[in-house]
């Protein structure tokens, strides 16, 4: 956590500390798994500040920070603590609420947004955060493969994603990272299907896609698998086009990419297959 904290220090320019928000950089610092809290981080300081329910949680999970629990407002708590610690120009994450935004700029301080700045730093992950990630990885998959016997004819979409739900958590995830997609025949077009009560019918496409959790981190997988049927050898075709765009994609993977030339390696595939698949371009 030092070298965290080390890494947003070095980066302090035109600013006396920084206010951290997002819940989810709040866990990164912290390592605090609760729904409400906050950080001022100062050159020479760090507070946390969450309010009362979480008082005896953050006692727990909280290390090497001064922990303060709020007693009014979000904002006149900064308020207290700038005044206390001298800050006059204080950063803060862009994602902040305009509500949030507009009451602490009446408190007389000196804002500051920054966009994207603790994403940068986390975005270069440590070896403990890719141990994890790899954790995510295997609960998944290992869910998955026990609900994959009854991805069959006859089989409820819904009813595949709450095994998959129920398996993921005898896996240990203690949460799922987003909800799970089961879509089959003509849903599985649909990128963001709802699981509805249609029964997997013989030869469909059946798109999967859902992820595990260890520790705050996510995995995000997919699948798509074709119920034996007749008539389907041009849905085999069509699997087969996208697998291989799959694989070209990951083998032009290499450091200093830009990640659009990956992606349009997958889509250059898809095309030579005579299939609509427009490149992207530059934004």
């Amino acid at each position: 956590m030092n070298s965290r904290l080390a890494g947003i220090r070095a980066s302090f320019k035109g600013i006396d500390g920084f206010l951290v928000t997002d819940i989810n950089n709040v866990r990164y610092f912290t390592g605090f798994r609760g729904s409400s809290g906050f950080l001022l981080i100062t050159k020479s300081a760090n507070f946390f500040v969450t309010d009362f329910r979480y008082k005896e949680q953050a006692g727990r999970e909280v290390k090497g920070w001064d922990i303060v629990i709020e007693k009014e407002k979000r904002a006149g708590t900064v308020s207290v603590l700038a005044k206390k610690l001298g800050i006059n120009r204080l950063g803060f994450e862009s994602s902040v609420s305009y509500g949030f935004f507009d009451a602490l700029s009446k408190k007389g301080i000196v804002l500051k947004p920054f966009n994207d700045f603790i994403e940068r730093l986390r975005s270069v992950k440590e070896d403990r955060e890719k141990t994890l990630i790899k954790k995510a990885v295997r609960l998944a998959e290992s869910a998955f493969l026990a609900v994959k016997p009854y991805i069959k004819a006859g089989a409820k979409e819904k009813r595949l994603a709450m095994m998959l739900e129920e398996n993921l958590k005898r896996e240990g995830c203690k949460c799922i990272p987003f909800d799970i997609i089961v879509a089959s025949g003509r849903n599985s077009s649909m990128p963001h299907a709802k699981p509805s009560e249609k029964r997997l019918d013989a030869g469909d496409l059946v798109v999967i896609d859902w992820g595990g959790e260890a520790e705050g981190y996510f995995s995000d997988m997919t699948r798509t698998l074709l119920i034996r049927g007749a008539d389907i050898g041009g849905k085999r075709e069509i699997y087969k086009t996208v697998l291989e765009a799959n694989r070209k994609a990951v083998s032009a993977i290499s450091p200093g990419i830009d990640s659009r030339e990956i992606d349009n390696s997958a889509r250059d595939v898809i095309n030579r297959a005579r299939y609509l698949c427009p490149r992207s371009r530059r934004g």
